[in-house]
């Protein structure tokens, strides 16, 4: 059990993205010192490198390879959530287009933006309204409900910005 908090604790610290510049530190630093061996042997000699080379000289080329290990996979990671992030990107903005073009959710954006900006009250349990509110376009002011009815919670809600403009964009071109 404890392997497995262990495996799990360094793939928490793999993913941290403070942890790929104290790897990419901690690499370079190592392969400096692992680089400055090849420097002549007087200079050596006067920085008392050679004593501190033959007694860590394999620790250091340790720590050298795994580091890189470390980078490699490091940099998967974060080019596999660049991808992630830049797929749900793309489909968020899609579906907050297509809920553009729904003629039931630009009714409740209209409804929003006549008194724009005061909050009007929604019902919460209205699909369009969760979807609107789950594409940001929407968003509550408050998280107490005004209740009427117990199965149908009214919330105050106004537009972002995004809606307000597609809104107004629409009414122009309507005039």
């Amino acid at each position: 059990m404890k392997n497995l908090d262990t495996i799990d604790k360094l793939i928490n610290m793999l993913g941290n993205p403070i942890a790929f510049f104290f790897t990419l530190a901690t690499f370079l630093s190592s392969l400096c010192i692992l680089l400055a061996g090849f420097l002549p042997y007087s200079f050596l000699k006067r920085m008392h490198y050679i004593d501190i080379y033959d007694k860590y000289g394999g620790t250091i080329f340790i720590i050298v390879v795994v580091s890189f290990f470390f980078l490699i996979v490091q940099s998967g990671m974060i080019c596999v959530k660049r991808k992630r992030d830049k797929e749900f990107c793309e489909y968020f903005i899609k579906q907050q287009n297509n809920l553009l073009k729904d003629p039931d959710a630009i009714d409740i954006l209209k409804y929003l933006y006549a008194t724009h900006p005061n909050a009007r009250l929604l019902s919460y349990n209205n699909q369009k309204v969760r979807l609107l509110e789950q594409f940001e376009l929407i968003i509550k002011t408050v998280n107490t409900a005004y209740m009427d009815d117990i199965n149908n919670p009214l919330f105050p809600y106004i537009l972002q910005p995004k809606a307000e403009e597609k809104i107004k964009e629409i009414v122009k071109y309507k005039k």
